[in-house]
């Protein structure tokens, strides 16, 4: 241990003494401190006094203290040493340093400092290196197994899909594939893979990893929705592969287009373990992963990208828990230059980018179990009971508007209009549903947002009556079925993406999905009629309109609650081009590149 270490340990142990006047210790006080034998701490003093750091006259005879003089302050040397920690790329450590002495002015320096070095920065070799923070860690960016919009983003950083989908005019487009063919009125299909394109590792890709990568989707998610239609998929060559389906499904290359069918070389789960491969996964996208871990995801340009080396070097997201600090620091238009949702409304600024998102909170009654739940007069007491329009403007941040379906309004051909919150009503509904004031368990997953809303919501019911507690876990915890069924209500969130009919189809048919596992048998016999029909259809349109039936259902039988729309945000420095905001609400890295003018070195600005 560095010797300054110790001198932390002396500060944090005494933080009220000051500095320059003596402190009576005894040598068991530090040797207890210290973890160590009465001759280490000798040893250790001795280092501390060499050092410049105390002064230290040892008490003669017994029952005569000792004397320690504290040389330091600890504010200057801790920043010190969290710059290091943070130089060397060790975030977490520096902030657990800062942490420790549990004193707000010193975590407010650290924020300030922090906050600067954020942004985008040149190096000595003309390297772009872009900067930003974010609330949590990503650990989990294997694309079958992928659950959260940030993951599903960097996925399309890290990989691609054999076909790639595009937004605006909804059309398939050449990815890994160059060409592909439909035979058999759609139940064959043969896409033809592009030569020369290499994994992350130099290894060039092959038909059968595309094979391998499909193959394991559907090894890791049995249940999805397109697993009962494949008789078979093989290679057909290097460079061909041959999907052969029990009926047509015409859809299908949109539903490959999917970050869940990103390709994977074939070796992955072999060569690091599943988990493993889900931290630092391999891929042919426009950027490698070459760290991952509690401080910093860090990215770096695919120089042999086969579709164009990206103009960023190599970005790094810095882990800021939940934004702590943020909304005091330092961080401005002209040093941060790119904050996301909530790290933008933390720190006050006005976005520079913004759109109302496709998808929406939603609450879900579990109906799968024997329960209150599965009394459709409770349902509709505690839908009665949730004055949707006062959530919204009471928690307000992100919250944008009262939603009706998973849709934005002008997304529907039809669209019924929810019931208007009744206390009243919503009290004597509850009485009259047999409701024996029973705990009624709310679960949702980490995420400030949603514990506010499962927090609210809880409130909510207590004013009708209802007694409720709240239950927070990680997503991948709770996304388990047997904990999943443990819960009578769900607070949740869905982002319709890129392809909000495919989106959809997933959420009403996988077990993974927050909603199907908890319908009503006779509900989910109806959805299953009805998304067979909407594979059928053979355009968007038509594959929405039998979507919002099922929707329809859902909310008549107050089955499903929808709560809110959210608005996407971002703010970005002047000096970042190729800057716009994705479905997830994030950027595309690959098309962003930074204007400079002669002699700028860092922080450039038009």
């Amino acid at each position: 241990m560095e010797t300054e270490e110790y001198y932390f340990m002396l500060r944090r142990r005494f933080a009220d003494a000051p500095v320059r006047l003596p402190l009576d210790i005894s040598m068991d006080t530090l040797t207890e401190l210290f973890g160590c034998t009465r001759r280490n701490a000798q040893f250790i003093l001795r280092r501390l006094m060499d050092g410049g750091f105390i002064e230290w006259r040892a008490g003669r005879g017994r029952g005569h203290r000792s004397s320690l003089v504290l040389l330091i302050d600890h504010g200057e040397l801790a920043l010190e040493r969290a710059a290091k920690l943070v130089t060397n790329g060790r975030l977490s450590e520096a902030r657990g340093l800062i942490d420790g002495f549990s004193d707000s002015g010193l975590s407010y320096a650290f924020s300030q400092w922090l906050a600067g070095q954020l942004g985008i920065s040149r190096d000595p070799e003309e390297q772009d290196v872009l900067r930003f923070p974010f609330y949590r860690t990503v650990p989990a960016l294997d694309p079958p197994l992928v659950m959260r919009r940030t993951e599903a983003h960097w996925v399309e950083q890290i990989f691609n899909t054999i076909v790639g989908f595009r937004v605006s005019d909804r059309s398939v487009q050449p990815k890994l594939a160059h060409y592909w063919e439909e035979e058999d009125g759609g139940r064959c299909w043969t896409f033809f893979l592009r030569k020369g394109v290499r994994f992350h590792n130099g290894k060039l890709m092959a038909a059968r990893d595309a094979v391998y990568a499909i193959e394991r989707v559907f090894r890791l998610n049995p249940a999805h929705w397109l697993a009962g239609f494949i008789l078979h998929i093989q290679a057909c060559g290097t460079y061909g592969i041959r999907i052969e389906l029990s009926e047509p499904v015409s859809c299908l290359p949109e539903a490959l287009c999917m970050e869940h069918f990103a390709i994977v070389p074939e070796e992955a789960d072999r060569l690091t373990g599943t988990s493993d491969f889900a931290r630092m996964p391999i891929g042919t996208g426009p950027f490698r992963v070459v760290r991952n871990d509690e401080s910093m995801l860090a990215l770096e340009a695919n120089d042999h990208y086969f579709e164009g080396r990206p103009h960023i070097d190599r970005i790094e997201m810095w882990v800021w828990p939940d934004y702590e600090g943020i909304e005091t620091s330092e961080v401005t238009r002209h040093d941060a230059q790119l904050l996301y949702f909530e790290a933008l409304e933390k720190n006050g600024h006005p976005p520079s980018l913004s759109q109302v998102e496709e998808g929406s909170v939603y609450l879900v009654f579990n109906q799968a179990k024997d329960g209150i739940a599965r009394n459709e007069r409770f349902r509709r007491g505690i839908r009665l009971g949730l004055d949707r329009g006062r959530m919204v403007e009471e928690l307000g941040g992100l919250r944008y508007s009262v939603s009706e379906g998973f849709l934005l309004p002008d997304c529907l051909p039809i669209r019924e209009s929810g019931e208007e919150a009744d206390l009243s009503l919503a009290a004597e509904t509850i009485k009259q549903s047999g409701y024996g004031g029973e705990t009624v368990r709310i679960y949702t997953y980490a995420m400030a947002s949603n514990e506010q809303n499962a927090a609210w919501i809880q409130r909510a019911c207590g004013v009708i009556g209802v007694q409720a507690e709240v239950i927070v876990l990680p997503i991948e915890r709770l996304a388990e079925p047997d904990v999943m069924l443990g819960a009578d209500l769900i607070v949740a969130g869905e982002v319709m993406g890129e392809q909000p009919d495919l989106t959809l189809i997933g959420v009403y048919t996988s077990a993974r999905s927050f909603v199907r596992p908890l319908l009503a048998e006779a509900d989910r016999k109806a959805v299953d009629a009805q998304i067979a029909d909407c594979l059928k259809q053979r355009d968007y349109e038509s594959r929405i309109k039998a979507l919002a039936s099922i929707e329809e259902r859902l909310k008549r039988t107050c089955s499903l609650l929808f709560l809110y729309h959210s608005i996407q945000t971002a703010d970005y420095d002047a000096s970042l081009r190729g800057i716009a905001l994705n479905a997830w609400g994030k950027v595309n890295y690959k098309e962003v590149w930074v204007r400079r003018h002669a002699g700028q070195a860092k922080h450039g600005q038009d």
